[in-house]
């Protein structure tokens, strides 16, 4: 009877070593998520960022005012092509993360569609993301995974009935 003693305390410390050990995984990954949609977000303050430093950015969307009488200087164009292709980014990276890094749980799911629609009103409300996106040189940097859904996105806008979808760009 003595002998078996040793054994059962190995046997309850091990069981309570593999709960700690399963717990402070668990909380572990719930930190980590929590820190990426963090970071994700953060990438949004650095949009809000340019915006307000820079205010004719608003002109990407064809409904802001700013839109309707868009700077076609060399300069302009640039800077509007970069903040867009920021915005593809920061959706390529939030896109590797949810489809790439983690499994999705509901509440993953319930972010990851919030970044689709987020996409989808960019496109839906920018003639010039749709024309960037589509060129060949974005269509080459991109993973084709990443490619797939953004066209999926893209398609789907330019299928419905959005009103900037007959508007020009310079």
């Amino acid at each position: 009877m003595l002998s078996i003693v040793p054994i059962l305390i190995a046997m309850a410390s091990l069981i309570i070593s593999l709960y700690v050990a399963y717990r402070a995984w668990k909380f572990n990954e719930l930190s980590t998520r929590r820190a990426s949609r963090q970071a994700h977000v953060q990438m949004l303050f650095e949009i809000d960022k340019l915006l307000i430093q820079y205010p004719e950015l608003w002109g990407i969307y064809d409904t802001n005012p700013l839109g309707e009488k868009r700077d076609s200087s060399p300069l302009a164009l640039a800077r509007r092509e970069a903040f867009l292709y920021q915005h593809f980014n920061i959706f390529y990276v939030v896109h590797d993360y949810y489809m790439n890094i983690i499994t999705r749980d509901k509440a993953d799911d319930d972010n990851w569609k919030s970044w689709e629609t987020y996409l989808k009103q960019l496109f839906i409300q920018s003639t010039e993301a749709r024309r960037l996106f589509k060129e060949s040189r974005s269509q080459e940097i991109y993973t084709r995974q990443f490619r797939d859904v953004v066209n999926g996105i893209l398609a789907e806008v330019e299928r419905s009935e959005c009103p900037t979808n007959t508007s020009t760009v310079q």
